[in-house]
């Protein structure tokens, strides 16, 4: 949810900058919310999906890039309305992408303690079904 409102937020802000130290400022508060909606993302998908992996972050990249790329022409037909300019169309696609990614967020949620994918908890030793690291380590939590 925090990604979402920095992201939004940072949009809306580089609609409203008089200067571009306040647009560098803006973006970087974009780009630190959009971040933090991506990393949450990916390792959500890779919490769900430990045995595919690389399709589950892949898909979650492509969910990205997807979402961009049907972005672009609204926001183009906003930027070159006369009567809008880039300054309403970033202030409002920031709004709605605050509202998007806060909503999508209250849906997330990490698997239940324990839990194991279908064929993990089917065939294999624990020691299979454990993650194959050359060092041991933990998130922090």
């Amino acid at each position: 949810m925090a990604g979402g409102v920095l992201a939004g937020l940072g949009w809306v802000l580089s609609g409203r900058a008089e200067t571009i130290t306040a647009l560098y400022l803006a973006y970087a508060v974009a780009g630190i919310g959009a971040g933090v909606v991506y990393g949450t993302a990916v390792g959500s998908a890779l919490k769900w999906f430990p045995d595919r992996r690389g399709l589950a972050a892949g898909l979650t990249a492509a969910g990205f890039g997807a979402g961009s790329a049907l972005t672009v022409q609204p926001i183009a037909d906003m930027i070159s309305n006369p009567t809008q300019g880039y300054q309403a169309a970033f202030i409002r696609w920031g709004i709605i992408q605050g509202i998007v990614v806060v909503v999508a967020a209250l849906f997330l949620k990490s698997p239940p303690a324990g839990w194991l994918p279908k064929t993990w908890r089917s065939k294999g030793s624990e020691e299979v079904k454990a993650r194959q690291t050359t060092v041991p380590f933990t998130s922090g939590r």
